[in-house]
């Protein structure tokens, strides 16, 4: 589902999307278990543009949740699995600056937030003990500045961004890297 309203001078999106997908072998003889491989996800993300000085400004948030894993059935029982839970909440601001036809400013942050966690169940046989691990909560930032130049048949974007890792409780990572790209059309 996508939504679209002007708002203003601006404008807000509203988009939801998601998929379940399951393949395996379900078994008929209820002696042999049943194996399956399952993927799904579900966002809802809002996003705002509008128009601020003299540029625009977009902000943005998602919130999603997934599941990856395997998993056997017997019996109508579960008998094993393993599957990463994860629950992620992002946001994102953003400012552009169109300076004439051929020139662009960008300046921009974005922090994502994600629990994690896994389920698993040991044991042969249906009633299995179900083991989850702890969850997991990590923290990632990023803040960006980047400069285009577009030309007649030539791009040229140059920039920089600076990213930060944060593992719950105390493991924190950063990182600075730049970016240089020219296209020839």
């Amino acid at each position: 589902v996508r939504l679209e309203q002007k708002v203003g001078k601006g404008s807000v999106r509203l988009l939801a999307f998601g998929s379940n997908d399951l393949v395996g072998t379900r078994q008929t003889d209820p002696k042999n278990p049943s194996v399956f491989l399952t993927s799904r996800f579900h966002r809802i993300d809002l996003r705002g543009q509008y128009p601020i000085g003299p540029g625009q400004l977009e902000v943005g948030s998602f919130v999603g949740w997934e599941t990856l894993g395997l998993y056997g059935e017997q019996d109508g029982q579960r008998v094993g699995s393993f599957l990463l839970n994860r629950f992620i909440v992002t946001g994102r601001a953003q400012y552009r600056i169109e300076l004439g036809e051929h020139f662009q400013l960008k300046a921009g942050f974005d922090v994502e937030r994600q629990l994690s966690d896994v389920e698993t169940t040991i044991g042969i046989g249906a009633g299995g003990d179900l083991l989850r691990q702890p969850r997991v909560m990590g923290v990632f930032t990023g803040t960006f500045l980047e400069a285009a130049l577009f030309l007649d048949r030539w791009t040229v974007v140059a920039g920089v961004r600076l990213d930060t890792w944060h593992l719950s409780p105390s493991f924190t990572m950063a990182s600075v890297d730049p970016r240089f790209e020219v296209r020839f059309k």
